[in-house]
């Protein structure tokens, strides 16, 4: 195995662990304010890593010119590990925002797009990588 190799796959393990603290919170009916304050953070750290996991998987396979989260998900797209480019994109884009959770309409509206479009994307990745690291 590759030092690139060993290193997405350890991406892969935080990734992992990250979105399993995610998972919790997606399990629940209803959450409190506080619960929600950290459902958003549990999103926002599972979203980071997916995007280093993403850039650390291309560099194992040699894919030039991998500079941020953008191009990973592009590349990931291109090569089938996600689907819904457009709903990554999105993601992107309320990770953005997650800096102004304080103002209440924007926690529940950030809340809502965890529950009812990213949590299932960031499932999808963690099956295509466990599929990758099954065929190892």
């Amino acid at each position: 195995m590759t030092k690139s190799t060993i290193r997405w796959q350890q991406r892969f393990h935080s990734y992992k662990r990250a979105l399993a603290l995610l998972s919790e919170f997606m399990q629940k009916d209803q959450l409190n304010e506080l619960e929600t304050l950290g459902s958003i953070h549990a999103f926002e750290m599972t979203y980071d890593i997916a995007g280093k996991l993403l850039i650390e998987h291309a560099k194992s396979q040699n894919i030039p010119d991998i500079y941020g989260p953008r191009d990973a998900m592009l590349t990931a797209s291109n090569v089938g590990l996600i689907d819904q480019p457009d709903s990554w994109t999105d993601m992107l884009e309320t990770r953005r925002e997650t800096n102004e959770v304080y103002r209440t309409e924007i926690a529940e509206k950030i809340a809502v797009d965890i529950r009812s479009k990213f949590f299932a994307l960031l499932l999808s990745l963690q099956q295509s990588m466990q599929a990758i690291q099954a065929a190892l």
